[in-house]
């Protein structure tokens, strides 16, 4: 009952802030920065569009094709001050390429920034706040990516200014919902390298999403930093809003196979977006594996809509994250409550570990009772009936064993 009134309320905030009826589950999609950064173009977003649908990653539910940074010309249309593309790298008119994503099944999305600039030095939207957010409307646009650079008093500076930046956040969410039209709202939290965020960690009434941490890296250390982090807001998540860990690098070549396992893992528990950064064209079946896994893809967009949280740090380096769900494993979207939940042990350290999962501890099972889980392995699939009391499983080195608790036959004191 407690679970049942908190999700009432928070559903409740967020459609008092952008009231557009989107984003009530973590955006599953592709982002273009990761693989292409400058090099964006057309023929990328198409390509990326196509192999979406060809390796059946749409068909479990990614969807989004977003735009990031670059796809804009340098200056605005000197007659309307409209943001424009850029012609070479767009030569198809936006309104038409959109939609053709949308005839592939597909939604569109694209990026600003709200400040002077973007960081690519590319038209920002301050000033423009109404006239930009009509334009994506217009074009038909289902995503928009706010960034934060050039949000100081000079336009000459770059890194983000904390209390300006929400103040052009605040200014820029007005304008989107002004639209009408339904677009996910996806933010920085962190700006710079300033002691003041872009935007608090419950900034559900502005965006949808709201980035936990600074960027990540295709390396270990980045992911770990990222964690770190994250782990310290992701209790804002609910509903309508969530902690956006940023986009995957799964599929770049900076992770060991295992390494990306444990990303993806714990991406999907703490219900992040799941925005693929990879060349899609490119993608090996390792990869495609690990980021078509519909076990932790259930996870992520469980209908409760409660991160997975840090519950432990061990003393020999291992973390337990856990979460209550709200559907039952394969049953109907919008099913009656269940009592299931999802539980992570990581192990971020260089050494193979023991690690024991105590239902306890992953408040799966009240203090002093005795609760009896079957455990279904998220990335095998294997089942184990009856397990009593906790868990123990082998965790290699940057790697995670993610597992669903179901069925829960037996409490006891």
């Amino acid at each position: 009952m407690k679970t049942a009134t908190v999700l009432v309320v928070t559903i409740s905030t967020v459609t008092s802030g952008l009231n557009n009826g989107v984003g009530m589950r973590p955006t599953l999609g592709w982002n273009s920065w990761n693989a292409f950064g400058g090099a964006l173009d057309e023929q990328v977003v198409r390509t990326a569009a196509a192999h979406l649908v060809s390796s059946g990653l749409a068909a479990k539910g990614y969807v989004y094709v977003n735009l990031d940074d670059t796809w804009a010309a340098l200056a605005r249309n000197s007659t309307t001050g409209a943001l424009v593309p850029d012609s070479t790298k767009f030569p198809t008119p936006m309104v038409d390429l959109v939609a053709d994503i949308h005839g592939q099944g597909l939604k569109f999305g694209i990026y600003t920034d709200v400040g002077w600039k973007t960081c690519a030095k590319r038209p920002g939207s301050y000033g423009h706040e109404s006239q930009d957010a009509a334009t994506f409307a217009n074009w038909g646009v289902d995503f928009v990516k706010s960034d934060s650079c050039f949000t100081s008093v000079d336009p000459t500076v770059q890194p983000a200014d904390g209390p300006r930046c929400f103040a052009d956040y605040q200014k820029f969410a007005a304008a989107l919902n002004a639209t009408k039209r339904p677009m996910v709202h996806s933010i920085k939290g962190p700006c710079g390298n300033g002691p003041t965020p872009c935007s608090p960690p419950d900034a559900s009434s502005i965006a949808h999403l709201r980035r936990a941490a600074g960027d990540v890296r295709d390396n270990w250390p980045s992911i770990i930093r990222v964690l770190g982090d994250a782990s310290l807001v992701v209790n804002a998540s609910r509903p309508g809003f969530f902690a956006d860990l940023d986009i995957l690098e799964i599929g770049n070549g900076g992770l060991t196979p295992t390494e990306e396992r444990a990303v993806f893992s714990l991406w999907c528990a703490v219900k992040s977006p799941i925005l693929l950064g990879n060349n899609l064209a490119k993608m090996n079946a390792t990869t495609l594996a690990t980021v078509g896994n519909t076990e932790l893809l259930a996870v992520n967009q469980d209908a409760l809509g409660i991160s997975a949280r840090l519950v432990s740090n061990e003393s020999d380096g291992a973390q337990i994250w856990a979460g209550p769900l709200g559907q039952a494993r394969g049953g109907p979207v919008d099913g009656a409550p269940v009592d299931e939940h999802v539980v992570i042990a990581f192990n971020p350290t260089s050494s193979t570990l023991l690690v024991s999962v105590d239902w306890t501890t992953a408040k799966a099972c009240s203090s002093g009772a005795h609760c009896t889980w079957d455990v279904r392995d998220l990335w095998t699939g294997n089942l184990t009936k009856a397990v009593t009391d906790r868990l123990v499983v082998t965790v290699e080195s940057h790697g995670a064993a993610a597992f669903r608790l179901e069925n829960k036959s037996g409490v006891s004191q």
